[in-house]
């Protein structure tokens, strides 16, 4: 369990905030304690009158609303009741029992999780102290309810980045959707309270390993001038995707004078944490990897990586985010003799001098994957690719995780390009499993073999229509394990005889 307190000058944000998420669908309310009603039978401006009364009455204070998180373990199974008790005592541990909160349970995350709306200022105008609050009271009381509950768990700072981060999901980023503003929000939050950035460009290379980018505008813009701030979702090969948001319409407030506020005190304890970033580099370039096998080695020490590119394409610096102590890093700043900077970097990687096939695989994924159209949706997606006569390979390594890589379709797996996190994330993510790629490879091979004639006479569009169909075939398989449903197969077989017919 990970108990996050968040404070802030607009309760109106924080509720707004939350009954946007109930009203998507992505949270329920729980609970309003201290309420003159119950929570079914409040109104919005019902819920907000009785927490900004209170407010009102220190109106020269800043930090008169309360947001807290309390996140945990997916393995947690909790009914609603267990969660409304576990807030009830957290908050009573925390000294705001008597204080009227709301309580949300938000199901938008890999992780169960419960937020929760209050305000310090009580109703003799006395203000709760929040300095240090958790901890000197929310660590015993979470490690109380660990307890009682049988809960997971917290095990330092690396759980907090756990909970409450995720990569913003790019199947939600359909234009001009509300939607596409709460991927984004989760991310930029999350960020901008818990990552240690000291520069705008860290900044952004933490929001980057999330799937987000925040944008000053072009120099000698009326937005850049005037410190304006836009945030857009990114696809995998780093294309902006979606409606991008003004930095002032997310709750907190994440403007680039905020951010700017955080780089001094950020700075302060950074050099601890180096020698575990260094160590880690170290021991992955020893084993002589290429490129992308130094990114995925690193992300499973929870390492990202962000290559700093000029507009041809030229490498001028690298960025390191450490996902488990929170911690960002430029490639200079590790060492004196820039040994892991982007040059340094890349006169130590391995040399790969693997066959023609293999080099003409990566050139072919490359290529195509800068071009690819990832707003479309993973199912386009793939038949994007195939329509290049690219097919995925999705395996199951150590740790149950999954490799990830794209070739073509006549060439040996063993020859396919190996696929960067970011991208084999967000396979994963939307269901591109091992089965269902070894179910698309028997298909296609099966197909072509029948048809192989006739797709040369084929249109572009009646091609993509036939790919489209046996892509949505593969989606229809119900993975359990490594097995496939023998009734689905033999239903996609049936579809495919009639098509040739």
């Amino acid at each position: 369990m990970v108990a996050i307190i968040g404070s802030g000058e607009m309760i109106r944000g924080a509720l707004s905030y939350n009954e946007n998420k109930v009203e998507e669908g992505g949270a329920v309310l729980l609970s309003a304690a201290n309420y003159p009603k119950d929570a079914a039978e409040l109104s919005f401006r019902e819920k907000l009158n009785v927490l900004q009364r209170l407010a009102d009455l220190r109106p020269t204070i800043d930090h008169r609303c309360v947001h807290i998180s309390i996140n945990f373990d997916p393995s947690d199974n909790l009914t609603n009741e267990q969660f409304q008790e576990i807030a009830r005592l957290y908050m009573e541990g925390i000294g705001f029992g008597s204080q009227p909160y709301l309580v949300y349970s938000h199901t938008d995350a890999s992780h169960p999780h419960l937020h929760i709306v209050s305000t310090p200022i009580q109703s003799d105008a006395e203000r709760i102290n929040l300095n240090c609050l958790g901890k000197t009271k929310s660590s015993a009381v979470r490690e109380k309810l660990e307890a009682d509950f049988n809960l997971v768990r917290a095990k330092g700072r690396n759980s907090v980045s756990q909970a409450i981060l995720r990569p913003a999901d790019l199947t939600k980023a359909q234009y001009g959707k509300r939607q596409t503003k709460a991927e984004i929000s989760n991310v930029v939050r999350s960020v901008f309270h818990h990552f240690k950035f000291t520069t705008f460009a860290e900044y952004n290379a933490a929001l980057n390993a999330f799937n987000v980018v925040a944008d000053t505008g072009a120099p000698g813009t009326k937005m850049q001038e005037n410190g304006g701030l836009l945030y857009s979702l990114l696809d995998p090969a780093g294309n902006k995707i979606g409606k991008s948001i003004k930095a002032s319409s997310i709750y907190d407030n994440p403007i680039l004078k905020e951010i700017s506020k955080k780089f001094e005190a950020n700075a302060r304890r950074r050099d601890n944490y180096k020698a575990r970033v260094c160590r880690i580099i170290d021991d992955v370039l020893a084993k002589g990897v290429t490129e992308t096998g130094f990114l995925n080695e690193l992300d499973r020490y929870d390492i990202s990586i962000v290559f700093r590119k000029s507009k041809d394409g030229r490498t001028y610096g690298i960025t390191y985010v450490d996902r488990k102590t929170l911690y960002i890093f430029n490639g200079s700043d590790l060492d004196n003799s820039k040994r892991y900077a982007a040059a340094g970097i890349k006169e130590s990687l391995h040399n790969d001098r693997r066959n023609e096939q293999h080099r003409e695989n990566e050139r072919l994924v490359a290529n195509t994957i800068s071009q690819t159209r990832f707003d479309e949706g993973v199912r386009s997606v793939m038949v994007q690719w195939m329509s290049q006569g690219l097919l995925v390979d999705a395996r199951c390594g150590s740790n149950n995780n999954v490799l990830y890589a794209l070739g073509r379709r006549n060439t040996s797996r063993d020859d396919y390009s190996t696929l960067a996190p970011k991208l084999s994330r967000y396979l994963q993510i939307n269901g591109v499993t091992p089965e269902r790629t070894d179910y698309l490879r028997r298909a296609s091979t099966d197909w072509i073999g029948t048809v192989a004639e006739q797709i040369k006479e084929m249109s572009d569009q009646q091609l993509q229509s036939h790919l489209r169909k046996m892509v949505d075939e593969c989606f229809e398989i119900t993975t359990g394990g490594h097995s496939i449903s023998s009734a689905l197969l033999e239903e996609a077989r049936k579809k495919r005889k009639k098509r040739r017919r």
